[in-house]
């Protein structure tokens, strides 16, 4: 599965964009999505918020497609709209998610760990435990 970004417009609150994507071979969906800069963290940290929970979930199942965490597409879109917002170069829209320079793969050790960590996770093993 292939997700495409098809544009990006700025509405007019601060930080608020308008996000057309599509997600397989479905058509283009807007949603809108808003961040907020921390300056003291650097020029590229970002909190993003996505006002309409579809995009998010959107993304997730591009995660879901093999070894890579979803949070690898979110980071690219994070970046992908910090470059927009200060008018830095960005590959010509429309542009497949994964395929830009914002995009960051895993390497094999950090796979193989979030891979383990899941394999605990889902027993129980990381729950904090009251005292009894």
């Amino acid at each position: 599965m292939r997700g495409t970004l098809h544009s990006i417009t700025r509405r007019p609150e601060p930080n608020a964009f308008d996000v057309s994507v599509s997600i397989g071979e479905g058509p283009p969906e807007t949603h809108r999505v808003s961040y907020v800069h921390h300056p003291k963290e650097g020029d590229m940290s970002a909190a993003i918020a996505w006002d309409t929970g579809e995009l998010l979930s959107r993304l997730t199942t591009l995660g879901d497609r093999g070894l890579v965490d979803n949070f690898f597409y979110e980071l690219e879109m994070i970046y992908l709209l910090h470059a927009f917002d200060r008018g830095e170069a960005m590959p010509a829209l429309p542009v497949e998610l994964g395929t830009t320079r914002f995009w960051k793969p895993p390497g094999i050790i950090r796979i193989f760990r979030n891979k383990l960590r899941r394999f605990f996770w889902r027993r129980g093993f990381f729950l904090k435990r009251l005292p009894a």
